[in-house]
């Protein structure tokens, strides 16, 4: 009988062991579960946490780029600015310049009126500078006097009206008379003839003044014989007239040039 009641003795106190061992046990897993927990928590919170951290990045990019874009946005509007500048710079410089184009023309309008009337008010003959002068341009150079009608240009009245000739190398010898002498045209005929002759024969405009028919005035035993001495060349002339500029003393060199060439 006493051992019977050892053994149940043994039985209880070991069943009660076991309950104590399971309950330190459970209390263990609980601890155990709860840091888990907490781990877990915070691990979720620190991946929140960079997430936010991410985004706050982005949004900081998306400033950064709005900005860019606003200075572009800035950039593009100077320069539209600086080219509407230009352009209405270049819209003044055309206005100022077709200003001075039409100040030009009413000033050259009003010297010729004030030409005209002063032709109109004075002789032909006074108005126009005596070519028995010194050069009017450079008092230092001769001043070289041609004819136009026999001398840099022929007509013949049996060839076809409207039909002159030009002499050989009367263009060079122009280019090249114009280099040592001031050269001045005179002509009987009137303008419009001249003129027409002249513009082919002195396209450089080496010619410095032109005398017309309404430049002299006729009157009795005005006219005097010539006599004709015939040569050949133009150039002839030329080393002639450079030959005369060392050695004569006097301003004005006046040569009737039809008496040096070959009426053909």
């Amino acid at each position: 009988m006493k051992k019977k009641a050892e053994n149940i003795n043994d039985i209880e106190n070991n069943t009660f062991i076991g309950e104590e061992v399971q309950k330190t046990i459970g209390d263990l897993l609980t601890k155990v579960t709860q840091e888990k927990q907490q781990k877990i928590k915070e691990l979720e919170q620190l991946i929140e946490k960079e997430k936010q951290k991410e985004k706050e990045k982005e949004k900081q990019k998306e400033k950064e780029k709005e900005k860019e874009k606003e200075k572009e946005k800035e950039k593009e509007k100077e320069k539209e600015k600086e080219k509407e500048k230009e352009k209405e710079k270049e819209k003044k410089k055309q206005i100022l310049i077709k200003l001075r184009k039409q100040q030009q023309q009413i000033d050259n309008d009003e010297d010729e009126q004030q030409q005209e009337q002063e032709q109109e008010q004075e002789p032909q003959i006074g108005s126009v500078p005596s070519p028995y002068v010194p050069s009017l341009k450079n008092p230092d150079q001769y001043t070289l006097v041609l004819d136009l009608d026999e001398t840099l240009v022929h007509y013949q009245e049996l060839e076809d009206g409207g039909q002159f000739l030009v002499r050989p190398y009367a263009e060079t010898f122009l280019e090249e008379m114009a280099q040592y002498y001031e050269i001045i045209i005179f002509t009987a005929a009137l303008p419009e003839y001249a003129n027409f002759i002249l513009d082919i024969i002195d396209q450089k405009q080496n010619i410095s003044y032109k005398l017309y028919r309404q430049h002299t005035v006729a009157y009795e035993n005005s006219y005097v014989k010539v006599q004709i001495i015939f040569l050949s060349c133009l150039y002839f002339f030329y080393f002639f007239c450079i030959f005369f500029k060392y050695s004569i003393k006097r301003r004005i060199l006046l040569f009737f040039l039809s008496a040096f060439f070959i009426f053909d």
